[in-house]
């Protein structure tokens, strides 16, 4: 059975819709530091290891989201500017 944090991790993950995703990234980072600070396991277990590799796997899927939204505003940028070109005289 999935401890809390992994399926509040996999549900960020999964999420397609940018509107939604930022706040179950933050709710999946949440979880993820709130099992870590308490984290009474012995170091080294598996849920230890896979607790720090969900928390890289959340910031670089921030990283990425964040990426593609500052794409979308080139490309929109680009398509005004070739609007604005075709319909100079």
């Amino acid at each position: 059975m999935a401890c809390d944090w992994e399926v509040v991790f996999q549900d960020a993950v999964r999420e397609a819709d940018p509107m939604l995703a930022e706040a179950k990234i933050r709710k999946a980072e949440v979880a993820i530091f709130n099992r870590i600070y308490h984290f009474s396991a012995r170091p080294g277990c598996a849920e230890e290891q896979a607790l720090f590799d969900a928390l890289v796997t959340i910031r670089l899927l921030r990283s990425l989201r964040q990426l593609s939204g500052l794409v979308l505003q080139v490309l929109s940028c680009a398509e005004v500017g070739t609007k604005l070109r075709q319909a100079a005289p």
